[in-house]
């Protein structure tokens, strides 16, 4: 690699780091995930309460992450070598705890999760707060790894969508696609068997993969007894086959060319409540046979290798692309094209969608506030979305704070950054909602709405291909953003501390980045195609998840974000201290500290009976410090428990 030391980019302005940043905060999860969480948990109330998680949490700590990274000019790794004392009694107890939790852990034979624990410890403990810059490039590396492979399926989908390849009328639909409807609807475990195998695995009379085996076998029991009776159709399947693709390819030619088109789709009806009659008195087939067929759609399109692994290359050539063209000439002249067009995007579907016979349900049932339909876990859901929305924790605003000029006001462009972000996910849910009313659909259809739900929708709508395809565009250009500051933060640490060239970083780590996300792309569904990991992975931890995407995915979003962020918030504010924080924050920044916040806001900051510094206690900085040593690592623990299902609230 080469050792030559290349001087470091910056921003051309505040206009190019807020629209960067926000183009890095701005992702699938502002587009996709904010919008079916809120139908989920009612509405204008968990809209609300998201903003007010944003202004508490979200802003603080993405204030402290900027400032870390303009401070030290420096990538994540770099930028906690350099501030971490020479001595933390605090990391040295961390990693001595985590040493004793692994040496007991393989003493009850949990041997994975023994050896990560005392590794993890020393680590910690030789290392001290390093290892949280080191989290955030961990959690870039896995989170690309996984997130390309969705960005593929936007790439998908945007094409689909301008050849008009998606259609969910059922009478248009193929025999074979209907029977794999009705194998998804049919293929259950019954409550009595499922709780023997249950029973039999917490007695450990069965190993946990004797317990999968048993319920994967159950199911397709079920599936095949249902074939039999209801279509006197028997599928030649013995009891020893249960791999999911065999099992799924001999039900469904079997099915659908001993059954036919006719009964098939007859049946489906039946299950879904018959035929339904809309206000002007027209029979339709129901809403939910249509999200059943685009569901079904989806679901083989992922499955297809060629497809999931073309399309997730794609990607990552053009995030590999953008990042070797630097900070200026290719994250920030990105950023300034791609940005603006998002905004464009979800105001044409916002006009669309608000001018459909419906829409106004949509509109209320996004804005108006209904605290009944509230509980203690939608806080939760919104307090860890909001978190999770501005990319904190991954170590993106770090690296890209450290290209921040001196003179540049961080409390106004992170403000900025967090308004812009929080807009986007405002705008993404009055450009879908309004359109899931009008046509019809329900709003509650969680992490399917996006390829499930709204495919129907724009079947149902005048021009409907021509406005799936600006919704998946849509959909690209969030995760393309998002994808260039993930790559952005390993490719900034190989930089900075190997001293690699950066177009040879950014293409090695791509490729491997590709290779690992290769896995997850062939991993969807299940683990057929790589059975050998899953075994590993066993072995090693006694468990293996429902594919390698979702190990990745719980690792990198449920376990080193949350971490990775509110480590930050207690380093910032414990031991590099909130004084010297502030004090790199004033560069450009003065009423953050030097201002009485009763002052700020009344726009009396300039009078000078309120502009002794003798009473300049209750500032915005005072504030700042109490929410980042206090209240964001509390938050952000409890959102944390509550994601890995260790506390519920319910």
């Amino acid at each position: 690699m080469s050792k030559n030391k290349e001087k470091r980019e910056h921003w051309s302005g505040s206009l190019g780091f807020v629209l960067a940043a926000a183009g890095s905060a701005v992702g699938l999860g502002n587009i996709w995930k904010f919008p079916y969480i809120t139908g989920q948990n009612g509405g204008g109330a968990f809209v609300l309460i998201y903003l007010a998680c944003i202004l508490v949490i979200g802003l603080p700590v993405m204030l402290c992450e900027i400032t870390l990274g303009r401070k030290t000019q420096k990538n994540p790794v770099g930028a906690f070598k350099q501030l971490t004392p020479k001595k933390s009694m605090a990391a040295h107890l961390l990693g001595l705890g985590l040493i004793i939790v692994g040496v007991g852990l393989i003493c009850f034979k949990h041997w994975g999760f023994g050896t990560l624990c005392v590794l993890l410890g020393g680590t910690v403990f030789a290392f001290s707060w390093t290892v949280v810059g080191a989290m955030g490039v961990l959690a870039g590396f896995v989170i690309l790894a996984f997130y390309s492979v969705v960005a593929g399926w936007t790439i998908g989908y945007t094409l689909k969508s301008a050849t008009g390849d998606i259609k969910t009328a059922p009478e248009v639909q193929s025999s074979a696609l209907l029977a794999n409807i009705i194998l998804n609807d049919v293929k259950t475990v019954p409550p009595d068997k499922q709780a023997e195998i249950d029973k039999k695995a917490q007695l450990h009379l069965i190993s946990p993969a004797q317990q999968a085996a048993e319920l994967k076998q159950s199911a397709q029991t079920s599936a095949v007894n249902y074939a039999a009776k209801t279509f006197k159709v028997i599928i030649p399947i013995s009891e020893a086959q249960l791999n999911k693709r065999e099992f799924q390819t001999v039900f469904t030619e079997t099915l659908s060319s001993q059954a036919g088109q006719d009964k098939l789709l007859q049946d489906l009806v039946q299950r879904r409540g018959g035929m339904q009659k809309n206000a002007d008195g027209q029979t339709n087939y129901p809403k939910s046979l249509l999200t059943s067929i685009a569901g079904q759609q989806f679901a083989l399109f992922m499955d297809n290798p060629f497809y999931a692994i073309s399309f997730h290359l794609l990607f990552m050539l053009m995030c590999v692309g953008i990042v070797c063209l630097g900070v200026k000439d290719g994250i920030e002249k990105s950023s300034k094209i791609l940005m603006p067009l998002l905004f464009l995007l979800l105001l044409a579907l916002i006009i669309r969608g608000i001018t459909l016979k419906g829409a106004m349900d949509g509109v209320r049932f996004f804005l108006s506030p209904d605290f009944s339909k509230l509980n203690q876990e939608s806080v939760l859901v919104a307090l860890g979305h909001a978190f999770f929305s501005l990319s904190l924790g991954m170590g993106a605003m770090i690296t890209y704070g450290s290209y921040v000029k001196k003179d540049q006001n961080l409390f106004l462009s992170t403000l900025s950054v967090t308004a812009l972000d929080t807009l986007v996910a405002l705008m993404a849910g009055l450009a879908i909602f309004p359109a899931v009313f009008a046509e019809g659909f329900s709003p509650a259809s969680g992490p399917g709405l996006v390829f499930q739900t709204l495919p129907a929708v724009f079947n149902n709508m005048p021009l409907g291909m021509f406005w799936a395809t600006l919704f998946f565009l849509l959909l690209l250009v969030a995760a393309l953003t998002s994808g260039v500051s993930l790559l952005e933060v390993v490719t900034a640490y190989f930089v900075d501390e190997r001293k690699w060239n950066r177009k040879v970083a950014a293409c090695v780590i791509g490729f491997i980045i590709f290779l690992l996300g290769a896995l997850c792309a062939i991993s969807i569904g299940d683990w057929d195609r790589i059975e050998w990991l899953q075994q590993t992975f066993i072995t090693l931890f006694g468990t293996a998840g429902s594919s390698f995407f979702d190990v990745l995915d719980n690792l990198g979003s449920n376990w080193l974000l949350p971490w990775g962020g509110m480590l930050t918030s207690l380093f910032v504010g414990w031991i590099w201290g909130t004084r010297k924080a502030v004090e790199e924050i004033r560069h450009g920044s003065s009423n953050f500290a030097d201002v009485h916040l009763i002052s700020l806001l009344s726009g009396l900051k300039d009078d000078p009976s309120h502009n002794n510094e003798k009473y300049h206690v209750i500032t915005l900085a005072a504030l700042w410090g109490i929410l980042i040593r206090f209240i964001a690592p509390a938050a952000v623990m409890l959102a944390f428990l509550h994601t890995v299902g260790w506390i519920s609230l319910t």
